[in-house]
């Protein structure tokens, strides 16, 4: 029997180290020579027999392992259950030539990520480098065990991954995009409901997927997608739950573009806003699965539910300012470098709390770092225009 791994280091000093799993010797040694160039500084191992890994695991301590999933004598699955065991905070990735719907449900009963095979060797290498970069996020460690050693881990929806690889094409039809959100039911309805909302603040109302699509805007729809899709994953969590937060992350999501309206944002930037917001309860549904951290105080669930979401948009390879917006959404001013994408978020966040508590909200808005960004006087001069509503 493998002894768990008791230790998980994060010296900054460390040099990332990675195992990799898969019974073709022809496989690891094309792994061998792309990473050579591409991580010179890493230490990379290769084993390619599945049953020995448990134990170089426990010698290795690796931050990273990436196993095949077909291979004989235990599966990529398999393993990575094993691996879980040993040492809950390594990322676990699985590498995999079907990529079906039902491969993914599976591989995310034991994975944090599922990569197709063949593989482009420089787009695992910057995978590599973002999952090992939440090796150095500042989560505490019990924390970050934790996260890692999820069951129910929600993993990027199916449909999503899909619209993603679509949209990272030349010459995006939109017809395309809107066949391929049309294939699920649950989420094409709420991006009908969205496009309808008073936010978008259009008259006439759409009536395809097609008219829902342009309206939207491609970064809207498909971040929609995985907002939605990342809800009804975690089906443990009661439904009302779960329609509760999503509720709220439409409604600040709403709130934030607004906002970055009357900040006199850019296109792209007020996308962004609308983008986090949606994503920023994701944290919260995390939260849920781990009811250990359910009676601390409000501060510390709060803090938790920010570190948590940090952790998943981090390993979903996310731009580092959303990582850094949703991890410190709640207390801005622990960021070591706020920047407008996060303050704005904040406003949004503390104006949607103050009406669900009546809490005023200046007593929730942190003006130090506002008037530090810039921006209180037009916080202020919105705010003031705020009713009870806003719903989308």
């Amino acid at each position: 029997m493998h002894k768990p791994c008791t230790e998980h280091q994060t010296a900054v000093n460390e040099r990332p180290r990675v195992l990799f799993v898969d019974d073709e010797q022809s496989v690891l040694n094309a792994l061998r020579r792309g990473l050579r160039t591409l991580l010179p500084d890493w230490e990379l191992k290769f084993c390619a027999d599945p049953l020995q890994a448990p134990e170089l695991v426990t010698q290795f301590m690796p931050w990273i392992v990436v196993s095949d999933e077909r291979m004989s004598g235990l599966s990529g699955t398999e393993l990575l259950k094993q691996v879980s065991q040993l040492s809950p905070a390594t990322v676990r990735i699985i590498l995999t030539g079907y990529a079906s719907a039902e491969v993914a449900v599976k591989a995310a009963e034991a994975s944090h990520l599922l990569l197709a095979k063949p593989f482009d060797i420089e787009a695992l290498a910057e995978t590599l480098k973002r999952a090992a970069c939440l090796h150095h996020l500042p989560i505490p460690d019990a924390l970050r065990i934790r996260l890692s050693a999820l069951d129910a881990m929600p993993v990027l929806p199916h449909i999503y991954q899909q619209l993603s690889q679509y949209l990272s094409q030349d010459n995006v039809e939109l017809t395309h995009v809107a066949d391929i959100v049309s294939q699920d039911p649950t989420i094409l309805a709420k991006l009908m409901q969205v496009a309808n909302s008073p936010f978008i603040s259009h008259s006439r109302p759409v009536k395809t997927p097609l008219e829902a699509v342009v309206r939207l805007g491609l970064l809207l729809v498909k971040n929609l997608v995985l907002c939605v899709g990342v809800f009804r994953q975690c089906e443990q969590i009661p439904e009302s739950e779960r329609a509760h937060l999503l509720e709220q992350a439409l409604e600040v999501a709403s709130l934030s573009g607004q906002f970055s309206k009357q900040c006199g944002c850019s296109r792209e930037a007020v996308e962004q806003s609308v983008t986090l917001g949606l994503l920023h309860t994701i944290g919260a549904l995390l939260l849920c699965l781990m009811p250990e951290y359910l009676d601390q105080s409000e501060t510390e669930r709060d803090r938790i539910a920010d570190s948590s979401a940090g952790f998943l948009l981090s390993l979903w390879q996310f731009d580092p300012a959303f990582v850094a917006a949703v991890s410190y959404q709640h207390h801005p001013e622990y960021s070591p470098s706020p920047d407008p994408l996060l303050c704005r978020l904040h406003v949004a966040l503390m104006v949607w709390r103050a009406k669900q508590t009546g809490t005023p909200w200046d007593e929730l808005v942190s003006q130090p770092l506002l008037e530090a960004a810039g921006i209180w006087p037009t916080a202020v001069e919105w705010i003031s225009t705020q009713s009870s509503g806003g719903d989308l």
